[in-house]
């Protein structure tokens, strides 16, 4: 599907009064065009952030539809991905980068193409997979949820879960961007600049 037909299909979203309408076209999207896996992901994503809106007074479905559309590109091909990154604009570094690229990407497309203007839900979405500094409560459920729902294994997610519990959002974050960093440096990934941020940031207001 190029871009003009998923502008065309998911175009409705424009026009609808409520996250909860718009969530719905969203999930009908990914669940068609993503893999089971990635699909189970994104509907542990909405929920979990769902939950943890309704904590704190947030519109739940504004969590939902985050969580449903935050992988909306991460299974498209490289050269889609640059293309796309080439199209919006968004820098060399996001070419051939999917894993740092579709966060960037769903943004956009939210943005410019079907005219979402909350900048809360869209920087949310954009930086589900790095964090940054100075992220609102919205962003740190997106980056927390991300990382915790219900489908993850890895060997610290118990610990993560167990400060949502306990509604320490801003430890479960840090937890969350420590282990990140920690991967990527195992894995000799790069590291962006914003992920760092937010480590400082967040351990500042712990």
């Amino acid at each position: 599907m190029d871009m003009e037909q998923l502008k065309n299909k998911l175009m409705p979203i424009a026009s609808c009064s409520s996250y909860e309408a718009a969530s719905l076209i969203m999930e009908a999207h990914v669940k068609d065009v993503m893999t089971s896996h990635r699909y189970e992901h994104s509907v542990g994503v909405a929920r979990l952030a769902s939950t943890l809106c309704s904590e704190r007074g947030i519109d739940p479905f504004k969590g939902y539809f985050i969580g449903i559309a935050h992988d909306m590109f991460k299974q498209i091909s490289l050269d889609e991905c640059s293309k796309m990154v080439t199209y919006f604009k968004l820098g060399a570094k996001y070419k051939k980068n999917i894993n740092l690229a579709h966060s960037k990407l769903a943004a956009a497309f939210l943005r410019y193409e079907i005219g979402i203007k909350d900048e809360d839900v869209l920087n949310a979405i954009s930086y589900h997979t790095t964090g940054r500094r100075g992220m609102s409560q919205l962003e740190m459920i997106a980056f927390v949820a991300d990382a915790a729902e219900e489908n993850r294994t890895y060997k610290f997610v118990g610990e993560i879960r167990k400060l949502l519990d306990e509604k320490r959002l801003t430890e479960a974050c840090l937890i969350t961007i420590n282990g990140v960093l920690e991967f990527l440096t195992a894995n000799h990934f790069n590291i962006d600049s914003d992920s760092i941020e937010a480590k400082k940031w967040l351990e500042e207001n712990i």
